[in-house]
């Protein structure tokens, strides 16, 4: 990626004087949001080599002046690059009924093309875009256990970058800034997950080839929750600790990103660690059990596939 970006934030008084070689993406001005910084990235990710100028405004003669508008202009047109959902009605909903932002929307066009892949674009959609989309439009998307505890977000970390009582030229430099941050996020999750799917689809054959379900053997770290949470046998699963050369085996949650495990190692291996939880479980290079229950260690694969086991039939 190059180091300086190919668009820049262009003033309203210099409107006339951009190249029509130049396309222009059209957003709103004032505070800015997660929501247009990421689609204005996607739009110029989505066109290597093109020259974009961005312009920040409410007038409402902006939008028609436009190659691309985003979150502004009250159409959703996306066969004419406008992308906005402020409209009466809106501009749609997903099927888990979550209403489209200008993220969306613009996802929904490029994130295929940009992704080089349906599958991809649609796991980056679930992960990322889908809960900037909800927030934009007001809706929640989780419920918090504790009081005065809920998660830092996405949106909390770019909303960090708004400065009380900033000019306008700053405000609209740090979005400029702040389009590059989005798009070097959105290029790491693309690459990350063309990776991972690989490694998916090993995770996937090992399990079709293991001869017993119930415990899965790696034989080197994977990403492993998605793809043994969708069958229903898996228990345990233990794979090499690269960083000390010992073993890890780690219980199965009911539901991927949950910390509700299928089954937890014993209630008495709770926070034992090397020679206590050698003799209480009888494997002699076991090297701990996490107070939560639902990670062990040992120093070879027997030791961890046998402490699998003792926890399975107890």
């Amino acid at each position: 990626m190059s180091t300086a970006p190919l668009y820049s934030y262009v003033h309203l008084k210099n409107l006339m004087s951009i190249k029509e070689t130049k396309k222009r993406i059209v957003t709103h001005n004032g505070k800015f949001h997660t929501d247009e910084i990421f689609a204005v990235a996607t739009i110029i990710l989505a066109h290597p080599g093109v020259d974009f100028e961005v312009v920040r405004s409410r007038d409402p003669e902006m939008p028609s002046k436009g190659d691309f508008t985003v979150d502004v202009g009250l159409v959703c047109e996306p066969e004419n690059n406008k992308f906005d959902h402020h409209q009466e009605g809106g501009a749609g909903k997903r099927k888990n009924g979550i209403p489209y932002a200008s993220f969306g929307l613009v996802w929904l066009k490029f994130g295929k093309v940009l992704c080089k892949s349906e599958d991809i674009a649609r796991r980056l959609d679930e992960k990322l875009i889908v809960n900037i989309d909800a927030n934009d439009n007001g809706v929640s998307t989780f419920n918090t256990l504790f009081e005065k505890v809920s998660p830092y977000t996405i949106v909390d970390y770019f909303n960090s970058f708004a400065k009380r009582n900033a000019m306008v030229e700053e405000n609209n430099h740090t979005f400029i800034e702040l389009v590059e941050e989005a798009k070097s996020l959105l290029i790491r999750e693309i690459q990350k997950e063309k990776i991972d799917e690989s490694l998916r689809n090993e995770v996937e054959r090992i399990y079709k080839e293991s001869s017993g379900k119930e415990i899965i053997f790696l034989p080197k770290y994977l990403p492993w929750e998605e793809v043994l949470t969708s069958h229903p046998e898996p228990i345990f699963v233990a794979y090499p600790d690269m960083e000390n050369e010992n073993f890890r085996v780690s219980t199965v949650p009911k539901i991927r990103g949950s910390f509700t495990s299928r089954k937890r190692f014993p209630s008495e291996w709770a926070g034992k660690t090397g020679n206590e939880l050698a003799k209480l479980t009888g494997v002699t290079d076991a090297t701990f059990c996490h107070n939560g229950r639902f990670i062990a260690g040992a120093k070879t694969k027997n030791g961890v596939m046998k402490l699998a086991e003792l926890a399975l039939n107890k």
